[in-house]
């Protein structure tokens, strides 16, 4: 299979070799594309969790286990929570 790649793509291709990084291009795009593929199924099963996390909430709201949203409750906790992090890291 050949591929073609713009001039900043072929340099950095490159630039990997030389480095010592990778020992061929074909290594460079096998590496880059292992990262896509494992990107776009953690992308998947993030997805996944997230739908099944909603309709448990939809199913606990059919059920009447919901709360009324607090705007300004869920603001003093998500500034509290930034903060914290900010302060730690």
């Amino acid at each position: 299979m050949g591929i073609r790649l713009d001039k900043e793509l072929t340099e950095y291709v490159q630039e990997r070799i030389r480095s010592g990084d990778y020992p061929s291009a074909t290594d460079v795009v096998a590496t880059a594309l292992r990262i896509m593929r494992e990107m776009q199924e953690t992308e998947v099963a993030a997805n996944d969790d997230l739908r099944k996390a909603v309709a448990e909430g939809l199913a606990q709201l059919d059920r009447g286990e919901g709360e009324p949203w607090d705007v300004e409750k869920t603001r003093a906790k998500l500034l509290a929570e930034w903060s914290r992090q900010k302060k730690a890291g």
